[in-house]
């Protein structure tokens, strides 16, 4: 039998009209449609005789649409027809009472309301849409086909992080990167950057050679470590084997070696160095010809110092050829340097020449500090390298590094040795995580051995040689201090020492690929259209 009709829940606040009666359906419909809501043929001119209502008509009378439940409960007595033993006459309730059109709503008309009327809306009225009404669709959705091409994409974005990051490693760009986080995102701006007052630290250095050919002779030239007052003290110092000679800076092994046969020297260093930071400023400082003469060794052309080059002594004049105050000088040599050269980490062995370092704005500790070396020299202010070892606090490593000296005449007479590490924003002051070993006597030759340590004569393959750093502990104090520098700011620094720690690299593809891994799962995939 029909379904009961459905009772009317709506309650209002004024009295409703008497429900229009519509006959009810004909037996041979499955649901009923009143006439004015059928689909309009497309034979059918808009506005002939019988043609579908104005949208304010359909507004007015849109209550006399089945609902969901009297769609339904039309679907259940077709079913009912068809199942009926032949002759039986269906009886069918009649339909639900009418609702109120809109004009019987509490609230404006909608004739009320500001904008256009509903008519001057643009496009076809929704009963001029072709298609049954989406109740008459019946039956699930057929399943979407899953497209591959995400889970291509993010293996594609996934192989090539891993390659790019695999060839950073090997070429030393991830270095380079570190730099340019370091350096150049904020550079120029003074930050505050915080320092152990003092340190105390101990590690070996392990040097070998291993004969690959028919035999070898060899000489070893390394600096000996010296307590410099107020900024290292040597706690011990133990060379392995005993040196075959030694003078005031070297230390030096000699011998030979045949097929498969290796020959290894280890150095104990135990230090405490000490932060120091030299406090001066143009007022204080003096002028060229205060400098004393005894530095007029470190003025002239030396093993990879080019003062006299015609571009290095176009270039100082450039920079500070009208200014008499050394302090100045020397602080725009500094910012020339720091602000116009990029950090290199595939240098070769040997330092380049400063002329090859200024064509290519871009050099290693060694080749920015003789280049600022040479830049200095050429204004007639001493300028010295300093060798040794640097510690890296985040990979908890030693490598080697090199930096400047000069000198600063007081205006008051007298004067002060500083030093300055451009690639490393250190300007007049040495923190507590370096060791010095060679400091340069402006004898060329000597600074040749201190870079060029292993010296050979072989047969057949060249030697292969190993050089690295075992820390053993490194203390910093306590204690503290906040020095002002021009280098990065906290948010770049911290980028950068978290580029160069361990594992980065493949802490970044795991999290690439697990972004990518979300991205996919979590993509939303769009219904099919009706």
């Amino acid at each position: 039998m029909g379904a009961p009709a459905e009772k009317d829940d709506l309650t209002w606040d004024e009295p409703r009209k008497a429900p229009e009666q519509r006959p009810a359906p004909p037996p041979h419909a499955p649901h009923y449609v009143p006439p004015a809501y059928r689909p309009r043929s497309p034979a059918q001119p808009q506005g002939a005789a019988g043609a579908a209502p104005s949208l304010q008509q359909w507004q007015a009378e849109r209550g006399s649409l089945p609902t969901r439940e009297q769609h339904e409960a039309g679907l259940r007595r077709s079913l009912d027809r068809e199942s009926a033993p032949e002759g039986e006459q269906l009886v069918y309730a009649a339909p639900p009472p009418a609702r109120p059109p809109p004009e019987a709503l509490p609230g404006p008309s909608p004739q009320a309301l500001p904008g256009p009327p509903p008519q001057a809306l643009a496009g076809p009225s929704p009963q001029a849409l072709a298609g049954p009404p989406p109740q008459a669709l019946a039956g699930p959705l057929p399943p979407r086909r899953k497209s591959q091409v995400p889970v291509i994409k993010s293996v594609v974005v996934i192989l090539i992080a891993v390659v790019l990051l695999g060839i950073f490693q090997a070429h030393g760009e991830m270095d380079q990167f570190r730099h340019f986080l370091d350096r150049d995102i904020s550079k120029g701006l003074p930050v505050l950057r915080s320092y152990p007052v003092s340190a105390e630290f101990k590690l070996n250095r392990v040097m070998s050679s291993t004969c690959r050919g028919t035999d070898m002779t060899y000489t070893v030239y390394i600096g000996i470590p010296k307590t410099l007052p107020g900024q290292q003290e040597m706690v011990e110092i133990s060379p392995n084997p005993t040196p075959t000679t030694q003078n005031s800076d070297f230390w030096t092994w000699s011998g030979s070696a045949t097929t498969g046969e290796k020959v290894s020297v280890v150095i104990g260093y135990q230090v405490k160095a000490t932060l120091v930071q030299w406090k001066l400023d143009a007022s204080k400082s003096g002028t060229v010809p205060q400098i004393p003469s005894s530095y007029s060794k470190y003025l002239g052309s030396e093993w990879k110092f080019k003062p006299g080059d015609s571009t290095v002594k176009k270039l100082s004049n450039d920079l500070a050829g009208g200014i008499d105050n050394v302090f100045e000088k020397v602080q725009r040599t500094y910012d020339y340097i720091r602000t116009n050269f990029a950090y290199q980490t595939n240098s070769p062995a040997e330092p380049k020449d400063p002329t090859q370092t200024l064509a290519d704005k871009a050099g290693d500790c060694d080749d920015q500090s003789f280049l600022l070396g040479s830049l200095l020299r050429a204004q007639g202010i001493p300028a010295w390298m300093e060798m040794g070892l640097l510690y890296d606090q985040t990979r908890r490593a030693w490598g080697g590094h090199a930096w400047l000296r000069t000198f600063i005449p007081d205006r008051s007479g007298g004067g002060q040795e500083v030093q300055i590490d451009a690639v490393n924003d250190q300007y007049l002051f040495r923190d507590p995580f370096r060791l010095t070993d060679y400091i340069d006597d402006g004898n060329g030759d000597h600074l040749e051995n201190y870079y060029v340590s292993w010296r050979y004569t072989y047969s057949g393959a060249p030697p292969l040689r190993e050089d690295r750093y075992d820390p053993i502990f490194y203390r910093p104090s306590d204690a503290a201090v906040e020095i002002e520098t021009t280098g990065p700011g906290p948010g770049a620094q911290a980028l950068g020492e978290l580029w160069k720690a361990p594992g980065f690299g493949g802490g970044l593809a795991m999290l690439a690929m697990a972004a990518s891994v979300i991205l996919v799962a979590g993509r939303k995939r769009p219904g099919r259209a009706g």
